[in-house]
């Protein structure tokens, strides 16, 4: 195998070719970084082989700051979803009574909660958000503490998955089972208008 000044290549073509690009670089440039700084590197570019040395700020740069900046596209979110003024709610099955909700609470179907849909809202609507819903005159106030995957049926107009408390509340009916979640169905929801974080969960009483 070929040793060019003391450098092992597999292409001895190639090899004479950057150490001959190496003594010019260091007879045109003595004062630049050599070879063997770890900020250098050599690539080829149209045939010429060329020592590229990196910039300051790029050898400053933390880990963390060098990855954000060559990370893929992909890896962004997705185009996401404000709340709509309007739209449909769906409501908690009984399986979900006791698991942990998405900012770590318990979720209870008696609380006056909400999980939020579909994946591509999760990152504009913050948890403990609190939303005012209307119904058929009926007003309630929940906090969306969930999130759920929703639909994948991009015309959906599906937006928020409630408690059984909170489904109450708006139909006027007892929802207290899967059944009784069936029987009522989708709830049509005339306005989902966002409320402050004191405002108090629960009926709004007219």
């Amino acid at each position: 195998m070929p040793f060019i000044n003391g450098r092992f290549y597999m292409n001895p073509v190639y090899g004479q070719a950057v150490e001959n690009a190496r003594a010019a670089e260091a007879a045109s440039s003595p004062h630049e970084p050599q070879p063997h700084d770890p900020n250098a590197h050599w690539v080829t570019l149209d045939g010429h082989h060329v020592l590229i040395h990196e910039t300051q700020a790029k050898q400053n740069a933390t880990p963390q700051q060098q990855k954000q900046k060559s990370g893929p596209m992909h890896r962004r979110h997705p185009t996401s979803r404000p709340l709509p003024p309007s739209g449909q709610a769906s409501i908690y099955a009984d399986s979900f009574e006791g698991r942990k909700t998405a900012n770590g609470e318990t979720f209870s179907q008696n609380g006056y909660t909400a999980a939020l849909l579909p994946r591509t809202r999760w990152h504009t609507v913050p948890l403990g958000t609190r939303v005012q819903l209307t119904h058929d005159g009926n007003r309630v106030v929940v906090e969306i503490n969930d999130r759920g995957a929703g639909d994948r049926d991009p015309q959906s107009t599906r937006a928020l998955d409630l408690s059984h408390a909170a489904a109450s509340a708006l139909t006027g009916q007892d929802i207290n089972d899967d059944e009784d979640a069936k029987n009522a169905g989708l709830i049509k929801l005339d306005r989902i208008e966002v409320v402050p974080a004191d405002t108090p969960l629960g009926p709004v009483r007219h």
